[in-house]
């Protein structure tokens, strides 16, 4: 599980924005493989992966048939997971753990859903950089402060990276007059 974790993880920093039914499919996969081994921890490894495998397969025939709706609904999920990482990796408040995901969950749906309707594009940016540098970072170490480290540099280098092709994608599509060459 931690191989293809590294692959999507890194598929994610370098062209999750671009690459956006390979994101989709990712991300729910992560999600679904995460979400079944915290709440059903009996389930074997092989039967945790085929069960992911087939919600990324649904969600990707439901992303290609409604795609906007899907968008929303996804943007929620990923920023549910978000927060659900970040509270886990930042807090640990003495509260139940299952009521601490929940709420942290429903904050981060609901910030998704804003930052997916106001900026769909960056939003992509920066959540596939987030969920890129968690999963590469998860095979680094378990020592908080090495892992968050190197969560940080990975964002940065995936915020980076995507940002210098969605720049290099926009100036092919509206070149200035100075990248003419001129004959004299």
């Amino acid at each position: 599980m931690t191989t293809i974790y590294v692959i999507i993880g890194f598929v994610l920093l370098i062209a999750g924005r671009r690459a956006l039914w390979l994101s989709v499919m990712g991300g729910v996969f992560v999600a679904t493989t995460q979400f079944l081994s915290h709440f059903l921890f009996d389930m074997k490894a092989s039967t945790i992966t085929l069960i992911a495998a087939g919600a990324s397969l649904a969600v990707l025939a439901l992303y290609l048939f409604i795609e906007k709706t899907t968008i929303f609904i996804l943007g929620a999920i990923g920023g549910g997971l978000v927060g659900i990482i970040t509270v886990n990796s930042f807090f640990s408040l003495p509260t139940d753990p299952l009521l601490q995901s929940f709420v942290s969950f429903l904050a981060g749906s609901a910030l998704g859903l804003l930052l997916i309707q106001l900026l769909f594009q960056w939003t992509m940016v920066v959540f596939s950089s987030l969920m890129g540098a968690y999963l590469v970072s998860g095979v680094i170490g378990e020592l908080p402060l090495f892992r968050l480290t190197a969560m940080g540099l990975l964002t940065i280098a995936g915020l980076f990276i995507q940002t210098r092709l969605f720049q290099r994608k926009r100036s092919e599509r509206n070149p200035s007059f100075d990248s003419y060459q001129t004959a004299d």
